[in-house]
């Protein structure tokens, strides 16, 4: 007589249902061999942190035609196992952080509503309509209590323009590396994005956007529903850092002067990227062996993160060269589109606000428009490059600062772009740089960069990079005292 087979040992129901929970949450499920139990119960193998980060390596590197492919490839394990994804950050930092932030970012934010994945939970978008619902929405955050927001309005995102919530790729991007860099916890942190509109009529036309397809509110109505937001967010969680990240210029000044002393804020933009380069600058005024007060800093570029700059370099040769602030001002030139900056310009009178700060009123009515004709004329021992726009710093350029300049200081800054759009500093490049200036350039780039060799020259060059959104906020997270604005002497050095 047949017997019917002995039924094998099931798992509970309840059991199951936990263990799926905890499995499809990346702030529980570590890796695939650190729950062995319920994984084992689920019939699911077993492998090492170790095996599972080289065999995700590995596919990164097989996709290196397709930056973008590698991006989406990475965010979707970060959204699905934390511990992995940092632990691939982690140990491949130098290789992959060119891929989860720039350039290689700005593909993601322009192709963010079409690689969006439904039902991920990327961070926290807030719109207009949300405002009379904001304490309720924040309590309602399913993570745990955040440490640090990076917060964006996608209305300037790198040196792309208006991406609207498109560019959410950003506080996304930033926090993932405050967590490998910093050491921040990644189940307290929070991405947000204000759902504010778009100027950008490709995007408002685009039937895949993810956001309000509305052009952008007055100044009034913007400045009112951002400090709504700071306030249901300090009531929520009093002691969380908040990052403004890639607003207009014009906002990002005047969210800065509105909010530094009663909230716990800074403006990466303005005052992160200044004391990056700070730090850099004060390294290589020592190479350079030129006293302080004879330097002559020409910038490329006007906007938030120049005057940012120029600013915090201003402060910095006051407190250590004891110089006037007339006198400290009186060694900066800044250069927009349309030439440096003066006082006697044809469109001075339409001047965005921060612009007026560095504006030079010694020119004498004389106009200069292009790159070279500044150098020629203004003789600057340092070339800072903050534009969105690549490529300023041509051969001819770098040739002219080698021949006014025995060890001139260049400092290669507009490196947002994807990589299609804009002038990366490939490790050829950074050699042709210090092979223009015969090595004696002092060169540094906002994006990381390869050591660079001059063929069988033995000698070698280091070419720092900047990562302000790095170095600085990692910083901040560790000091912070979470009632009032992170103070400016933070920024300082």
């Amino acid at each position: 007589m047949l017997q019917a087979p002995k039924r094998q040992k099931t798992t509970s129901p309840s059991m199951l249902s936990n263990s799926h929970q905890q499995e499809s949450n990346p702030q529980y499920m570590n890796t695939a061999m650190s729950q062995t139990k319920p994984r084992n119960s689920l019939g699911l193998s077993v492998g090492t942190l170790s095996q599972q980060v080289a065999r995700c390596i590995a596919r990164v590197r097989a996709l290196s035609n397709s930056p973008l492919e590698q991006y989406t490839y990475l965010d979707r394990i970060r959204c699905e196992n934390y511990a992995l994804f940092y632990e691939i950050v982690h140990h491949h930092l130098r290789e992959v952080v060119s891929i989860i932030y720039t350039p290689t970012v700005g593909l993601a934010c322009q192709e963010f509503s079409h690689i969006y994945t439904p039902g991920s939970v990327p961070g926290l978008f807030l719109s207009l309509s949300d405002k009379p619902n904001l304490d309720s929405i924040l309590q309602n955050w399913p993570g745990q209590d955040p440490d640090i927001c990076v917060m964006t309005d996608g209305s300037r995102i790198l040196g792309l323009g208006d991406l609207g919530v498109n560019g959410m790729g950003i506080p996304i991007g930033k926090l993932s590396l405050y967590v490998a860099a910093g050491g921040f916890n990644p189940s307290k942190t929070l991405p947000i994005t204000l759902d504010l509109g778009c100027n950008t009529q490709k995007h408002l036309d685009d039937p895949f956007y993810l956001g309000t397809k509305t052009t952008r509110p007055t100044d009034e109505i913007f400045y009112d529903f951002v400090e709504s937001v700071m306030v249901a967010l300090k009531k929520r969680w009093p002691a969380l850092l908040v990052q403004f990240e890639d607003f207009s210029s014009e906002h990002a000044f005047g969210t800065l002067e509105k909010l530094r002393d009663r909230y716990f804020t800074f403006n990466d933009d303005i005052q992160g990227t200044g004391a990056v380069i700070l730090s850099g600058f004060i390294n290589a005024l020592r190479l350079s062996g030129i006293p302080l007060k004879d330097h002559r800093i020409l910038f490329v570029g006007a906007g938030s993160a120049g005057v940012g700059v120029a600013s915090q370099l201003k402060d910095h040769f006051i407190r250590a060269g004891g110089l006037s602030d007339a006198e400290a001002k009186a060694l900066f030139w800044l250069m927009d589109s349309k030439g440096v900056v003066t006082t006697d310009r044809s469109d001075a009178a339409r001047y965005p606000q921060h612009k007026t700060l560095f504006m030079r009123d010694d020119m004498n009515g004389t106009q200069i428009g292009s790159l070279i004709e500044a150098i020629d004329t203004i003789k600057p021992t340092a070339l800072i490059g903050l534009s969105a726009v690549g490529g300023a710093f041509t051969e001819e350029v770098l040739q002219r600062m080698a021949q006014i300049n025995a060890k001139p200081i260049v400092f290669l800054c507009q490196i947002h772009l994807p990589m299609q759009n804009a002038h990366l500093p490939s490790c050829q490049d950074l050699k042709r740089i210090c092979l223009v200036c015969f090595w004696n350039c002092i060169p540094s780039t906002a994006t990381p960069s390869d050591w660079c060799y001059s063929g069988a020259r033995t000698r070698k060059q280091h070419v720092h990079f900047s990562g302000s959104w790095i170095w600085i906020c990692s910083g901040q997270g560790y000091c912070r005292d979470g009632q009032h604005g992170v103070p400016i002497c933070c920024f300082s050095f």
